[in-house]
């Protein structure tokens, strides 16, 4: 009974952190280095499939999305059926809005214009282990 409490503990324990990681071209983002994060979403041509771009201050080659699209731990892009999806899944993974802006002067405006700048929330910061 004393192994099962305890590997349930270190299961529940596991599923909490796996339950926080993101990953960008299947690299884990490392919560410790990053305050501030910048989201953009673009659609797949020809699909309704969304995607999302992080940009927390890595380095981007020009017009290369690889290495800022979210993904899995594999690598595969994370799909997502809107914006506002992938806003709640950041939610869910404890990071909170503080900005929405159109980088774009003029013009109409589509969710795959805007900019999204985002923190991790102050609620998750202070539970989470120092």
């Amino acid at each position: 009974m004393k192994k099962t409490l305890i590997a349930l503990t270190i299961f529940i324990g596991l599923g909490q952190y796996a339950h926080t990681q993101i990953y960008i071209d299947g690299k884990e983002l490392r919560e410790d280095e990053t305050h501030y994060i910048e989201i953009e979403f673009f659609n797949t041509i020809g699909t309704a499939d969304v995607k999302m771009l992080i940009d927390f201050g890595q380095n981007v080659g020009f017009l290369d999305r690889r290495n800022r699209i979210v993904s899995d731990s594999r690598g595969k892009a994370l799909i997502f059926n809107s914006p506002v999806h992938g806003l709640n899944w950041l939610y869910s993974k404890g990071y909170e809005v503080l900005n929405v802006y159109n980088p774009k002067s003029g013009g109409t405006t589509v969710n795959t214009d805007l900019l999204y700048l985002i923190q991790k929330r102050k609620d998750v910061e202070s539970n989470s282990p120092e």
